[in-house]
């Protein structure tokens, strides 16, 4: 059992975004997650038992011993349980600044520190861009600039607001819902299995409502950037749904998947807003859809000009949508009706972001629904094919 949660623990530690490192009292690594590992670009075989020192400039080093006596002496320090931006210095010795949050944890009599890191070197550029854009604004004509500075203000401010909450959000809410991923597999009454899987199910919810808003935002000030990668589309389909499958069958659903006979699946794009859409659209119907059947279908066409031709067709017999409801649920924060909101939860951000997606991928997103007798989405796109 004891080895079984360790594995666990681990498990849920390097699926977390943020770097996560443990060190004893002494200052020994003793835990190096994976993205501790792309942050630092150690390898945690190389990390694990070396002095934390190895990762801060030598210009700390002399004051960090003489930090931690004195914490485990007073109980004072500057970042334990706070959290800041330090210096962090990666193996090929980059200096780069990086917010650190640091918390005690006791273990059989000892004490152990856990540091929650996130590399601060793109936000910090981005800030950079915007206080020198700034400068640049005020030393214009303010009389007729007066009102697409207020407009850029208002966009660094709802951007700075993203950026800050987004992290502010995430690294409680990542902990909630790794630690009550743990206390399943512990020794409960009924009523607290219940209560521990309400706090997983909403943390989860909000960290997709969360994702939903930072993605749409992302969207509209076009910091969205495609990526250009071979990948198999099968492949990304099935773990996509993959995914879904248990809350379809929770659902009493049943979802199927047809592909044409497999010619060319090993195509050029962006793997991950590609796996969003899917996800975004056989979620959806899943949400909709109760002791019913979810059919998924992919087809390729014939490769022209560089380019394959794809159809994914996500097709459920769910509760439908009213004709004159179609174009609204693409927009923004959006569903059918207030009810349907109520009942089925969501943030009505999904089709929106799915639909932009589409878009800049210049392909189209399609609908044919009819009330009480499900609906059917069918997007089309064009990826360059490997050469």
């Amino acid at each position: 059992m004891i080895k079984h949660s360790e594995t666990y623990l681990e498990a849920v530690l390097d699926n977390i975004i943020d770097g996560i490192i443990v060190i004893d009292s002494k200052g020994i690594i003793e835990s190096f997650n994976k993205s501790a590992e792309q942050i630092f670009g150690y390898e945690a075989s190389e990390a694990i038992g070396k002095n934390v020192k190895i990762l801060t400039p030598p210009e700390h080093n002399e004051k960090h011993d003489e930090y931690i006596e004195n914490y485990l002496k007073t109980g004072e320090g500057k970042i334990i349980g706070v959290g800041r931006e330090v210096y962090g210095i990666k193996k090929d010795g980059t200096k780069f600044p990086m917010e650190l949050g640091i918390n005690e944890v006791a273990q059989d009599g000892k004490k152990y520190f856990v540091g929650v890191i996130r590399d601060n070197t793109e936000r910090n550029k981005f800030m950079e861009k915007i206080e020198e854009y700034t400068m640049d604004v005020e030393l214009k004509n303010l009389a007729l600039e007066e009102a697409k500075i207020g407009a850029e203000q208002a966009s660094i401010a709802k951007s700075n607001f993203l950026a800050n909450m987004s992290h502010e959000i995430r690294t409680p809410l990542n902990g909630i819902i790794g630690m009550s991923q743990l206390l399943q597999h512990t020794e409960m009454d009924e009523k607290q299995d219940k209560y521990v899987k309400n706090i997983f199910s909403s943390g989860n919810i909000l960290m997709d409502i969360l994702n939903d808003v930072i993605d749409i935002s992302k969207i509209e000030s076009g910091e969205i950037d495609l990526e250009k990668v071979e990948f198999d589309l099968y492949e990304l389909v099935r773990q996509a749904i993959d995914v879904l499958i248990v809350k379809a069958q929770e659902n009493g659903s049943d979802i199927r998947v047809n592909f044409q006979e497999k010619e060319v699946f090993d195509i050029i794009g962006d793997p991950t807003r590609i796996r969003q859409i899917v996800m975004n659209l056989v979620g959806n119907a899943v949400k909709f859809t109760e002791k019913g059947t979810i059919k998924v279908s992919v087809i390729t066409g014939q490769k022209a000009d560089g380019k394959i031709p794809i159809s994914i067709t996500v097709e459920d017999d769910g509760i439908g949508i009213p004709k004159d409801k179609q174009e609204k649920i693409f927009e923004k924060f959006s569903q059918a009706d207030e009810s349907t909101t109520r009942r089925y939860g969501g943030s009505g951000l999904g089709l929106a972001i799915t639909k932009q997606l589409v878009e800049i991928m210049e392909g189209e997103i399609l609908l044919k629904s009819e009330e009480g007798k499900g609906a059917k989405f069918t997007v089309n796109l064009k990826l360059a094919a490997i050469s």
